[in-house]
């Protein structure tokens, strides 16, 4: 009888110990199905942020004629741009797949930002204008590399 009570004992420890390792597995931490878990963001999704924030910037500043640039724009601008550049330098050197389409629609949102340089009011400072178009032009250059390489894999593989 004795014994019986000890196996009981064990049975209700090791039973409750396995209660306890399953519900920290499935509530731990690292389990948590989170959105971003589930669809983690890559860097074209990050270069296409970056872009369309810069963009939907300009093309306020744009429409609404705003005479002077706020110096947390082009913070935040330049900042946007260079990261952009680094997303699309890594695909670069990483020979990320990207679908075609994808990279033309980069190459034309990065296109229409440098458009949308061009309309900026006279009255904003000509050499902030030149920065900002330097910045564009350089992203401009990484997106053509991208092209050339996905081009050139996408041919060799044919």
């Amino acid at each position: 009888m004795k014994n019986h009570k000890k196996e009981l004992v064990i049975c209700f420890v090791l039973g409750l110990s396995l209660v306890g390792f399953i519900y920290k597995g499935i509530y731990s931490s690292d389990n948590q199905l989170t959105f971003d878990r589930l669809y983690p963001e890559n860097l074209f999704t990050k270069t296409k942020e970056q872009c369309m924030q810069v963009w939907a910037t300009l093309d306020d500043m744009v429409q609404h004629k705003k005479q002077n640039i706020p110096h947390d724009f082009l913070i935040n601008t330049f900042g946007q741009l260079a990261y952009a550049k680094h997303c699309v330098q890594n695909m670069v050197q990483h020979k990320v797949p990207i679908a075609y389409d994808d990279l033309l629609y980069i190459s034309r949102v990065v296109g229409t930002i440098d458009e949308r340089c061009t309309q900026l009011p006279q009255s904003i400072a000509q050499d902030k204008i030149s920065c900002l178009r330097q910045q564009v032009g350089a992203l401009k250059k990484k997106v053509q590399l991208l092209l050339q390489a996905n081009n050139t894999s996408a041919s060799a593989s044919h």
